[in-house]
């Protein structure tokens, strides 16, 4: 079950980083849109740091999309 857990998170950190990178944002600017530290999304994008929903959520705001379409990672891999 943990692989399964491992697999999906892995797949929602890189599509957030993915996204922030299609963009051309920087890390801090994220960071900045999501009331959150650069060391954090870092953290994050690297495996390093949990993520709540009410993060996701502000994420998903600062992309201007729904939080479903920000976690639709089935094309990721």
């Amino acid at each position: 079950m943990m692989d399964i857990e491992n697999d999906y998170i892995s797949k929602i950190r890189m599509r957030v980083k993915n996204l922030r990178e299609a963009k051309g944002w920087t890390q801090e600017f994220l960071a900045e849109k999501v009331n959150r530290s650069r060391e954090f999304i870092n953290k994050f994008e690297t495996g390093k740091q949990k993520i709540s929903v009410t993060t996701l959520i502000r994420i998903a705001i600062a992309y201007e999309m729904s939080l479903k379409d920000l976690l639709d990672i089935d094309n990721y891999s």
